[in-house]
């Protein structure tokens, strides 16, 4: 795992200062403590920060086949092994045990079309000089963080913003839009960031830069399309989960030279992966935990009794408001943007304190959204109600109704959508979205000249466009893998991993395994109306037998954390300290003008979701006084309940 980051020179600007790359690297050795490496010329510049995991002693980078071909890669090739195999039965002859070298010499033998070949989490740049370019590539789920700015005096990117900020001359102003969209969401969605002129390249996507024309284009090579086909019962489902989830948890074991060890929750997604381990034959596997003094919340002793059900080496971990604290004046910096998810500092906590003891852990993001978790089976009972009602409806009948509604009415522009994209589109007009905090009505309270801004929910609808399917759970889920997956939960846990130099792994993300997921029949994700509705019906189907009941029947708690009952309590006093009007970066920055008192009422009486809307403005304020202002964070009064 390393970070990379370069630097293209426009044509009339000066010759590249190799410090410049060196300072970038710099700002990301968090990313990859044990090595740097760098290459240089007038008008190139690249660099990488290691962190050693395959090829110890050999897999320094950048990697050179010739002189005229390179890269710099962050990440892990799963399928290296079999890749390298293949190449070697061919003829190719390798200088490194390393997965980095293997993406080099399959682009000179496969060109363009490299990438789709690779099976696993990677940000890469490829130095073609015989061919004159540069290509970029962010893998399918965006595991790994690309960033590019195109600027007027050259083109840079880098694996976080921050080596950005320590390249670029003059960072551009903040992205008002991302400000607005944040505030709904509690992520900037991709592709932009919270600076203007700076993009996250997409999942799924290369970005092709000609150093003779000073162009670059973007193309697409995958992504996410569930379409859920009808269940065939001469079909084994469950050994087809099972060959490939082995598989994919195997492969993220036994590509490492150092040991890896797994973030057991004690939910059923960490538990499978646990199980899967002992399973492939993996002995010795260290297990980590975090929990809390509310016992309401802590899930230590889920993961104490798989732990001891599976025979690994436990690890435990308390955290704490006093943690709380003492990590919130650095978040801000260590999470590039303003994130909203609150489990974000105990996750940067908890790989702190794996990292005394591993290099890699397995962690079960993404098997909520590609087998249907959250409260997924409650949406699908409530599409099986709709679906003889309007499954069968002609489109022109949406359409008269829409138009008899008013197309600008809400009733109206949804009949409208289902008149264009079906009956399923329901999700998309309301729009559907699991995170929906300051609604763009309270928003135009906030900002000076707000009719400027695209609503947020016209955002979500966007994104609901073109997917074939006409289930409403396909699309739903196309857009959670689209969209949450990615700003939320897996930019969480790069950022909060990384700033910990250690390097997370998702099984349930491997290539194979999510686009089988993606055709699952819907039975088979939310269960049914004759059998009954569960979330993630196929994993706790397999899971009976092979892992303890109580763990099969335990509700979600998804990473609880007591965050918001620890603000609500101190609830005036952080308004006063953060987002007091007198010396407020959201106003002096953004010329945000609101009266919050109305709100912190309501969080100090209990309301959560109150608390959790002042929470996100707070996040904002300490992003900019930190990356803005450059102001000191002042301390953070105030005790746990």
């Amino acid at each position: 795992m390393c970070g990379i980051v370069g630097v293209i020179a426009k044509p009339g600007t000066a010759p590249l200062n190799p410090a410049n790359c060196r300072r970038m690297c710099a700002a990301i050795e968090h990313r990859g403590p044990d090595d740097e490496g760098y290459w240089h010329s007038d008008t190139v510049s690249v660099g990488m920060r290691r962190l050693s995991i395959i090829d110890i002693s050999c897999g320094a980078q950048p990697i050179w086949i010739s002189d005229s071909l390179g890269i710099v890669f962050n990440g892990e090739i799963y399928n290296y092994r079999e890749l390298r195999s293949e190449m070697i039965a061919a003829g190719s002859t390798f200088n490194t045990q390393s997965d980095t070298e293997v993406i080099l010499r399959l682009y000179r033998e496969r060109g363009d079309d490299f990438v789709n070949h690779l099976s696993g989490m990677f940000a890469l740049c490829i130095i073609d000089l015989e061919r004159n370019r540069l290509i970029l590539g962010r893998d399918r789920f965006g595991e790994k963080p690309l960033y590019y700015a195109d600027t007027g005096d050259g083109f840079y990117f880098a694996s976080e913003l921050k080596a950005l900020k320590a390249g670029i001359p003059a960072m551009p102003a903040v992205n008002d839009d991302a400000v607005w969209n944040y505030l709904t969401l509690r992520f900037v969605p991709q592709p932009d960031t919270m600076w203007n002129g700076i993009k996250k390249l997409l999942p799924g996507h290369t970005l092709v830069y000609d150093l003779a024309g000073h162009s670059h284009h973007q193309s697409a090579y995958w992504s996410t399309k569930f379409h859920a086909s009808k269940k065939k019962f001469e079909r084994h489902y469950e050994q087809e989960f099972q060959d490939l989830f082995y598989d994919a948890v195997d492969k993220r074991i036994l590509a490492s030279d150092v040991p890896v060890g797994i973030f057991l929750s004690g939910g059923l997604d960490s538990t499978l992966i646990t199980m899967a381990a002992k399973e492939c034959g993996h002995s010795s596997l260290h297990t980590f935990s975090i929990g809390y003094n509310d016992a309401n919340l802590s899930e230590l002793g889920y993961a104490r009794e798989v732990a001891k059900y599976f025979g690994t080496i436990h690890h435990e971990l308390s955290y704490d408001y006093s943690d709380f604290k003492e990590y919130l004046p650095g978040f801000p910096w260590d999470s590039d943007e303003p994130l909203g998810d609150s489990a974000s500092i105990p996750l940067h906590y908890l790989s702190k304190f794996a990292r005394r003891h591993v290099k890699v852990t397995l962690t079960g993001e993404g098997a909520d959204e590609l087998f249907g978790g959250y409260d997924m089976e409650r949406m699908a009972a409530h599409a099986e109600r709709l679906r003889p009602w309007l499954a069968g409806v002609p489109r022109q009948v949406f359409h008269l109704a829409g138009l008899l509604r008013g197309k600008h009415s809400s009733r109206g522009s949804a009949f409208l959508r289902m008149a264009r994209n079906g009956w399923g589109d329901y999700v998309g007009a309301r729009p559907t979205h699991p995170t929906h905090f300051w609604n763009d009505e309270e928003k135009r309270r906030l900002f000076p000249s707000p009719d400027r801004f695209m609503a947020t929910d016209d955002l979500i609808r966007s994104w609901y466009d073109g997917i074939p399917s006409s289930d409403p759970l396909d699309k739903y889920m196309t857009v959670l893998c689209k969209s949450w997956l990615v700003e939320d939960l897996l930019m969480k846990a790069d950022k909060m991993s990384m700033s910990a130099s250690l390097e997370l792994r998702c099984p349930f993300l491997d290539p194979k395994l999510a686009e089988w997921a993606q055709t699952l029949p819907l039975e088979l994700r939310f269960g049914s109306k004759r059998d009954g509705y569960v979330s993630k019906a196929l994993l706790r189907s397999f899971g009976k037998g092979r892992i303890p009941q109580r763990i099969i029947d335990r509700p979600k708690q998804g990473f609880p954390v007591p965050t918001y009952q620890w603000i609500g309590s101190n609830i005036c006093t952080w308004s006063n300290l953060f987002l007091n009007p007198k010396n407020c970066a959201l106003r002096s920055v953004l010329g945000f003008e609101y009266d919050l008192s109305s709100l912190t009422s309501s969080a100090a009486s209990g309301d959560l979701f109150a608390t959790q809307k002042i929470w996100l403005l707070v996040l904002l304020e300490l992003w900019l006084k930190r990356w803005i202002l450059k102001e000191p964070i002042p301390d953070i009064p105030g005790v746990g309940p």
